[in-house]
């Protein structure tokens, strides 16, 4: 998560919320969506608790913020939704 106030032009106040066995890369260059990428056919061996997360939403309720994504094991099947909320003002922090 990343906080801009020119409409997307530069970024700010970088926020990792969700990471499954990878280390935090801070803030990524977006790039023209051209279509999905496949995952190569073979990446080595997926931690048992190996997860994706897809579907964010953020939403505004007083001082607060809410944010919601489905979390995915890879070996546990089905999708688990997941809600966290936090004050506004640690975004600026």
């Amino acid at each position: 998560m990343a906080i801009s106030n020119d409409d997307g032009k530069t970024w700010s106040h970088v926020k990792t919320l969700f990471r499954s066995h990878l280390p935090d890369v801070g803030l990524l260059s977006a790039e023209p969506v051209t279509g999905h990428v496949g995952v190569a056919p073979f990446v080595g061996e997926v931690p048992k608790d190996y997860a994706t997360a897809d579907y964010p939403n953020i939403h505004f309720h007083e001082d607060k913020v809410w944010f919601h994504y489905d979390r995915n094991p890879k070996f546990l099947g089905g999708a688990y939704w997941t809600l966290r909320i936090f004050p506004i003002a640690t975004l600026y922090e």
